[in-house]
């Protein structure tokens, strides 16, 4: 079963499109779906410059071909990002925001299926019909409509060919990378597009293409899946705004095949795809990758007694933390030179309340490092002393000792040992925590419920900051 959703994904490959009601394999009265395939297929290709393999498939979309081609991207959006939300939840969830989708676009291609699922109804095409600009015949608009839709999913089916995002999505545990990658699918898919209207000249429809995910219906259900399924939209909307931008400014700063770069290694954090020139800085950045340098290091504890998990570390983490202490501002003139962050916590098998946890932030200056490290020790003092407070409640800080870390190829370093009491626990447990920097790069090391360990810190150090100097 899918993991976060109970939804199989198949391997047979389909582009499944729901058309007024049909059935499998069968279009109703309407736009002949199968035939425009074909037109826009030639166009997408000639685009592309590469063609669509096989034979695919346009399938009218009805809910047994939706549960048997599932969406692959929808489902990891949904499992990375409500990792906690019970799984009779998710699945409604999944299956609503599924049917809304479709039925606010047309039609959708699968991840690693070769099918195309439409749903191009009366519904859709009064919408559609409806927002034809002077001039234009509405069912001529429509036609165009439904020629982009297809093109697009078409290209969507290529680029998932050509660089496997369906294998992606079902390994994606990281919410910021699901989204970033989800955003340069969208953008490439949009500029693709956007090339085929101008050759059909029917680019007034294109505005509504890329902005399709705003009629996503709000479905009747409880609060918890509505939400779900509006942040999925909000999501697909996101993507659809941000990803053409993306694409857009590296063609503006003379990127060479900038789809093959971006889709073989795809940006690691929405503040990339936010900030394009984030992700050209971070491309060409001094020293190791450091997700890379995250999967190496994450065989350092014994797999068969400690389970890695690892995640992107972005600022609002950290932002979080300062304004709840009061020093919101201060962060934010320190956080301003972040440009990529890794976390890799392990837990113990035995014991999941014994904890390692690794993070590596890379800063655009050594100042910026500099600055960073210095609010991170702050703001674990300040922690300590409002924990430490008579109103404090049930955890309470009950011994804390600070020092300075001097590993070898460490421009600074700091360190905190405290000894806590957590609520409902029988006794106290010990919380240590190690900062060091290297020019622009700093780490933070955390034990929680055992011993620090400072010579295995030493040689995680090593391999983030690329060895000794």
């Amino acid at each position: 079963m899918k993991r976060g959703v109970g939804v199989p994904l198949l391997g047979a490959g389909v582009l499944i499109v729901v058309l007024g009601g049909g059935v499998l394999g069968q279009a109703p009265a309407g736009p002949d779906a199968a035939a425009l395939f074909t037109e826009v297929r030639r166009q997408v290709e000639e685009v592309l410059g590469y063609p669509v393999q096989g034979q695919p498939q346009v399938v009218a979309a009805t809910a047994e071909t939706r549960r048997r081609w599932p969406d692959a991207e929808l489902a990891a959006q949904l499992r990375c990002q409500f990792a906690t939300t019970r799984r009779e939840e998710m699945s409604q969830a999944f299956d609503l925001a599924d049917d809304a989708l479709l039925s606010a676009t047309g039609a959708a291609h699968r991840p690693g299926q070769d099918v195309l699922l439409t749903r191009f109804d009366d519904a859709l095409r009064r919408r559609v019909e409806s927002q034809a600009p002077p001039g234009v015949q509405p069912a001529a608009f429509w036609g165009d409509y439904v020629r982009l839709v297809l093109a697009h999913e078409t290209a969507r089916l290529a680029l998932d060919q050509r660089y496997g995002l369906a294998r992606r999505w079902d390994a994606a545990t990281d919410a910021e990378e699901a989204r970033a990658l989800s955003a340069v699918a969208e953008g490439r898919a949009l500029a693709v597009t956007r090339e085929v209207a101008r050759r059909l000249r029917c680019e007034s429809c294109l505005p509504l293409v890329a902005g399709r995910f705003r009629a996503v219906a709000e479905p009747a259900a409880n609060p918890a899946v509505r939400c779900l399924v509006a942040e999925a939209a909000r999501q697909r909307r996101w993507a659809a705004e941000r990803g053409p931008a993306f694409f857009d400014y590296l063609e503006r700063q003379g990127v060479r095949g900038a789809e093959g770069q971006v889709l073989a290694r795809p940006p690691r954090q929405t503040a990339w795809v936010e900030r394009p020139e984030l992700y050209l800085r971070a491309g060409s950045a001094q020293g190791p990758d450091l997700a890379d340098a995250m999967n190496r290091l994450q065989g350092a504890l014994s797999r068969s007694e400690w389970v890695p998990a690892q995640q992107t570390w972005t600022p609002a983490m950290i932002r979080q933390a300062a304004a709840l202490l009061g020093e919101k501002d201060r962060a934010e003139r320190s956080l301003a030179g972040w440009e990529d962050g890794r976390a890799l916590v392990w837990t113990a098998a035995a014991d999941p309340g014994k904890q390692v946890g690794v993070g590596v932030v890379r800063f655009r200056d050594e100042a910026s490092a500099r600055a960073y490290l210095g609010l991170a020790v702050d703001l674990a003092r300040q922690q300590d002393q409002l924990l430490a407070a008579p109103c404090a409640g049930g955890q309470r800080v009950l011994e804390s000792h600070s020092g300075t870390v001097r590993w070898p190829g460490a421009d600074e370093g700091a360190r905190s040992d405290r000894k806590m009491q957590l609520p409902g626990a029988a006794s106290p447990v010990t919380v240590s925590q190690a900062w060091v920097r290297r020019g622009n790069l700093v780490a933070e090391f955390t034990w929680n419920g055992l011993p620090p360990d400072e010579a295995w810190a030493e040689r995680v150090w090593q391999v983030l900051a690329g060895g000794p100097r």
